[in-house]
């Protein structure tokens, strides 16, 4: 199998396990990266320009419904003068108003998301994250806990709280993950932010499928016992 195989098989892997269990998980806050990407051109709207949040977040919406809420299409060469005669017809007359100065701002966000962080602003959240991660670990340790158990809270506290694009990368769901797939977490970490969807959800998805896999074997196993009984007499 080639590397292209490989990867169209590991990517459909990833979707198809986030579609077996995402009902399981319940809401989740910063599921996709791309929410952090529109939630900055969002904010950009509402604090430099005073636009109110309700028409701030339905430009954006525009923006995503024509496939422009991406960094690396809002970007292109040309789409400056496009987005200004798009803003331009919105009913928000502070958006009509600044078009050409808004869509001059998109585009050098846009760009600077995409040269500096390949277009996923979540690569900009992980390493501080992971800062975070080493920090709380290290004093948690200090208070007694072992470090497996001090990383482990730390990672899950960071995600829980604060909705990290982290990995918690020594879960054993995780570990057996990479391994079966002969993948590093970095590498595993690279192919969900190519799929949009935050890192800590990962975590949970494997965890749900590891749970309904114990309920499918436990399931097999009573079913079997009670083919296997003896009749009463």
């Amino acid at each position: 199998m080639s590397h292209t195989e490989d990867e169209q098989e590991l990517l459909a892997e990833l979707f198809s396990l986030y579609n077996e269990h995402r009902l399981l998980l319940g809401p989740r806050v910063w599921e996709f990266e791309s929410d952090r990407w529109r939630e900055l051109l969002a904010v950009l709207l509402m604090t430099k320009y005073a636009v109110p949040s309700d028409e701030a977040r339905a430009a954006v919406e525009l923006l995503d419904s024509i496939g422009l809420e991406y960094p690396e299409s809002a970007c292109e060469e040309g789409q400056g003068p496009f987005l200004t005669t798009l803003l331009g017809r919105l009913k928000s007359a502070t958006i009509s108003e600044n078009a050409a100065a808004i869509s001059q701002d998109i585009v050098k966000i846009s760009r600077a998301v995409k040269e500096r962080w390949s277009g996923h602003i979540q690569k900009f959240i992980r390493p501080y994250a992971r800062t975070m991660l080493a920090d709380l670990s290290k004093e948690l340790t200090r208070a007694g806990l072992s470090e497996v158990d001090a990383g482990a809270v730390s990672c899950v506290w960071l995600q829980n709280v604060l909705n990290v694009p982290l990995l918690f990368e020594n879960h054993p769901n995780v570990v057996a993950f990479c391994e079966r797939r002969k993948l590093s977490s970095a590498e595993l970490i690279e192919r969900l932010d190519k799929l949009d969807l935050n890192a800590a959800v990962f975590d949970d998805l494997l965890e749900a499928e590891a749970v309904n896999r114990a309920k499918a074997e436990l399931s097999a196993t009573a079913d079997t016992s009670s083919s296997m009984a003896v009749p009463g007499r």
